[in-house]
């Protein structure tokens, strides 16, 4: 109930200099069903394309998709990001054992040339860069008091890594 099927989120990108702003592109994040290895799952895609002046001094067209069960545990990750004239490919490919285990295979591949194939152990449940906003939504912040922090473990590239995120408390707003 977090999100559903369909759900896509538009934003408009803006750069500052100084005191002037000027529209960089747009964002989006969008929410389907998909599969991964013959398995149902939520389909989650990130996109940013930079246009105009911002495209001209740094273009950025970024895809990253993730790959969720039902139950929100990442399955696969897969980012191809255009960024200031590098192009990136990257592929992340979760395995759970017992024990709440997890193996990650995490390639790279930077302007056509291999960066990097290694297995990433770790404990628990560990999110990408996409799985982690949607898994974010379910925290449940009517328990939380302010101060109150989640840690999310998550990955990128082949670094674990954390991230936590402060409840700071309501504001009404008309």
């Amino acid at each position: 109930t977090f999100f559903q099927k369909g759900e896509e989120l538009i934003y408009d990108m803006y750069f500052k200099i100084g005191f002037t702003s000027a529209k960089a592109g747009k964002l989006s994040l969008s929410v389907s069903e998909g599969s991964h290895k013959g398995k149902g799952a939520h389909k989650m895609v990130f996109q940013s394309n930079t246009s105009g002046l911002a495209n001209g001094i740094y273009a950025v067209h970024d895809t990253l998709t993730s790959y969720m069960t039902k139950d929100l545990v990442p399955m696969a990750y897969v980012k191809n990001a255009m960024e200031g004239g590098d192009f990136t490919q990257e592929e992340l490919l979760y395995n759970y054992a017992q024990g709440g285990k997890v193996k990650i295979q995490a390639k790279r591949h930077k302007n056509g040339e291999f960066r990097f194939d290694q297995n990433v152990d770790a404990e628990g449940c560990i999110y990408d860069l996409v799985s982690i906003i949607y898994y974010a939504r379910t925290l449940d912040f009517s328990k939380m008091k302010a101060g109150d922090v989640a840690t999310i473990n998550f990955i990128s590239g082949q670094k674990l890594s954390s991230a936590e995120i402060e409840y700071v408390g309501t504001k009404r707003v008309k």
